[in-house]
C-alpha cells in the first residue's frame, strides 16, 4: 500500500502524544494509522517498526458487512504488548455511533478490552470535525486534521 507518513514534534503536555500517522487516500477502505508514543520504544523499539506492524497487521482485518469507507487505526505498545485499536466508521463519522474499537493485541483480537488508547477520544473527535469541515470526502481524506501542539516535522 501507498502511504504517505507525517511525523509528528509534539510542542505542549496536553497535546495527543502522537508520533507519526500514515495516509492512504485511495486504500479501500480509507484507512489512516495513527502511532502513538505510548510504549512505542519498549514495544516495538522503533516508529518504523510500530509502522511495519500496523501495514503489516491492517490488509487482514475483516469487518462486519457493509465493509465500513473509512477506518481509524491506533497503534500503541500496551505493557510491552503490540496493540492496535481500530474504529470502522460509515461516510460520516458520529459520536453516536462510535460504539467499541476492534482491539488487537499481538496479532488477536480482544473483545472488550481494559484499556485503549489513552487520546482516542481527542483522535477520533478531531477526526470527525475534520470530516464534517472538508468539502468532500476527497479533500478529508487527502490529510488528516491538525492538533493543536503537534508540529508535522517531516513527511
Amino acid at each position: 500500500m501507498n502511504y504517505q507518513r507525517i511525523i509528528f514534534k509534539r510542542r505542549y503536555e496536553n497535546s495527543p502524544n502522537l508520533v507519526a500517522v500514515l495516509n492512504n487516500p485511495s486504500s479501500a477502505p480509507f484507512t489512516r494509522i495513527y502511532i502513538h508514543k505510548r510504549g512505542l520504544e519498549k514495544t516495538f523499539g522503533t516508529l518504523n517498526e510500530a509502522a511495519s506492524h500496523a501495514l503489516d497487521v491492517m490488509p487482514r482485518v475483516t469487518y462486519a458487512n457493509p465493509q465500513p469507507r473509512t477506518v481509524i487505526a491506533m497503534v500503541w505498545g500496551d505493557n510491552g504488548k503490540r496493540a492496535i485499536d481500530i474504529f470502522s466508521f460509515d461516510e460520516r463519522i458520529q459520536s453516536s455511533k462510535l460504539g467499541r474499537p476492534i482491539s488487537i493485541r499481538e496479532g488477536h483480537i480482544e473483545k472488550d478490552p481494559k484499556t485503549l488508547c489513552e487520546d482516542y477520544k481527542e483522535i477520533t473527535k478531531a477526526e470527525r470535525d475534520h470530516r464534517e469541515k472538508s468539502s468532500s470526502i476527497e479533500v478529508y481524506r487527502a490529510l488528516p486534521p491538525m492538533f493543536t501542539g503537534l508540529d508535522a516535522i517531516a513527511t
